[in-house]
């Protein structure tokens, strides 16, 4: 593991201490979120995802559906 530092002006470390302390989370950790989402962000989408690569119709896409209604609106059991 490697330790990232930055520095910070007053006011903006204010301001991330209050955002911090609202959503309960450590400075550690808030630092590593917006790290992994701006590597994120800056990558961009991954031309080989599934989502690009399968085609339209096919029977993973239907079963890829069926799994993200479940998640998101419950089982129909």
């Amino acid at each position: 593991m490697t330790n990232v530092q930055t520095v910070l002006g007053p006011d903006e470390l204010k301001e991330f201490e209050e955002v911090c302390k609202k959503e309960h989370v450590s400075k550690r950790q808030a630092l590593k979120i917006a790290i992994l989402n701006w590597i994120r962000e800056k990558k961009g989408l991954d031309p080989d995802d599934a989502l690009f690569t399968m085609p339209p119709g096919s029977a993973a896409v239907e079963k890829g559906a069926r799994h993200v209604d479940e998640v998101v609106y419950g089982s129909r059991d």
